[in-house]
């Protein structure tokens, strides 16, 4: 949240003032302005969570291996007990796999499609 309030602080007043002149309503403000400014933060929120969430695999392995019900599985503890436990490694190789096509695409969609050599130009 943090992050978030100050990505929206730190967005000029004067953008708002210029929409607003030209006759744009709150929404189109907000899907015009405000949201496209918001997206590297948004970024970084979706980044670290992500990377914590795949810290997160010894404690929750040593503590509860999954849980009752398999109520705190995370992508970690899958790819794992798929690939080593139950000695499908094809099943956990393909399961990484998609994991980081589904993460790329969702980070391409956050981007607005732009790839990675618009950010070296």
């Amino acid at each position: 949240m943090v992050i978030f309030l100050a990505n929206l602080q730190s967005i000029s007043d004067d953008l708002y003032e210029a929409a607003e002149i030209d006759g744009a309503s709150g929404f189109t403000r907000f899907f015009r302005i405000t949201l496209p400014l918001m997206c590297p933060s948004v970024k970084i929120v979706a980044v670290t969570g992500l990377i914590g969430g795949m810290k997160a695999f010894d404690v929750i392995y040593s503590m509860t291996s999954g849980g009752p019900g398999d109520a705190t599985q995370t992508v970690m503890m899958v790819m794992m007990r798929k690939g080593i436990s139950d000695g499908f490694y094809n099943q956990g190789a393909a399961f990484g796999v998609c994991f980081l096509y589904a993460a790329r695409f969702r980070f391409t969609i956050l981007s607005g499609g732009r790839t990675a050599e618009l950010f070296y130009t």
